[in-house]
């Protein structure tokens, strides 16, 4: 027979699951619309948006680490320089955040439930 803190500890874990992968799918979300919201002189600066997974699945961060041809990564100059004005990434974030959300907070009701 399972103790309630085993039976605790079972709904916590289903719910940090569910909240993971709602997580990452969100993350996903964000990378394709960046991409459709990013400038293409060359593809490069799209094709290197990406989400980077960290503390085992708690944190994402969606990225565009393109380079230029010395090395050194542009998508920051694109995303924030006053001269170049054509944000891709907060944007994306920005339309999606709430419906992230309240993903996340369906997911976990639904791990609940089970």
């Amino acid at each position: 027979m399972s103790s309630l803190s085993d039976v605790f500890q079972d709904i916590g874990d289903k719910a940090t699951r569910a909240a993971k992968e709602e997580l990452s799918h969100g993350a996903d979300m964000v990378v394709n619309d960046a991409k459709s919201r990013c400038p293409v002189r060359t593809g490069a600066l799209k094709e290197s948006i990406h989400k980077v997974v960290l503390r085992g699945g708690t944190k994402i961060k969606v990225v565009a680490d393109a380079t230029n041809s010395v090395g050194t990564p542009y998508g920051r100059f694109v995303e924030f320089s006053p001269m170049i004005n054509e944000p891709f990434l907060y944007p994306a974030m920005d339309a999606l955040r709430n419906t992230i959300r309240e993903n996340i907070a369906k997911a976990v009701q639904e791990s609940l439930k089970r």
